[in-house]
């Protein structure tokens, strides 16, 4: 498996390479390879609690540039976890068979500060779209978001690497909550929570430019 990543990546190097030499105009579009490191968190849902292990995190982005500075992106990342469930007394409920993975598929943009002559970028970026729980075959997709922000160091060629911190965000099914009406109907409600993460990772950038 590492051999075949390495393959499509030396490839990819190739293909950008000869396709742009050393052009230093504004790339057209940017093909990305982010991998990062998520960390723990800790949800807090009407009678318990659910803890999202930290774990590795991968995935692809296409990224459209409508100038030097300024970008359009749809990225997809997933990360494969676990989600201890812990009760109100602290016990866990779940001993066994937690485990699952969380998705995100956003769109957004970035936007880039460069000082004139300096191979280097910081860079502030975000996106919105669905944030996608997997858990015990059962999957939900929800509302989610990312803002994230680092450094993009170019090279003479088409690849460039990105040193990003990043913060993501979707909400999931958290239980029941129950409504007594004015007549005294009782009316079951899906009860809901954030899940917030932080993490620190690297984007591989294959820049493909402009005549």
């Amino acid at each position: 498996m590492l051999k075949r990543i390495t393959g499509i990546v030396s490839l990819l190097v190739l293909i950008a390479n000869a396709g742009n030499g050393q052009n230093n105009s504004a790339p057209r579009f940017s093909l990305n390879i982010p991998a990062g490191y998520t960390f723990d968190e800790t949800s807090y849902f009407d009678g318990g609690k659910m803890t999202t292990k930290g774990a590795f995190q991968y995935g692809g982005a296409l990224e459209f540039f409508s100038s030097r500075t300024s970008s359009v992106e749809l990225s997809y990342q997933r990360m494969d976890t676990e989600f201890p469930l812990y009760g109100a007394t602290g016990n866990q409920v779940n001993s066994s068979d937690f485990d699952g993975s969380l998705s995100y598929v956003l769109i957004g943009g970035n936007k880039y500060i460069q000082k004139s002559g300096s191979k280097t970028m910081t860079f502030i970026g975000g996106g919105v779209g669905a944030g996608i729980m997997n858990y015990r075959g059962n999957s939900d997709a929800n509302f989610g978001f990312n803002v994230k922000g680092g450094v993009k160091v170019a090279t003479q060629g088409s690849v460039a690497l990105k040193l990003q911190a990043y913060l993501q965000s979707m909400t999931c099914p958290g239980g029941t909550d129950y409504w007594v009406s004015g007549g005294g109907t009782v009316v079951a409600v899906p009860d809901r929570f954030w899940i917030f993460q932080f993490g620190l990772g690297a984007v591989l950038c294959f820049d493909f430019k402009g005549k």
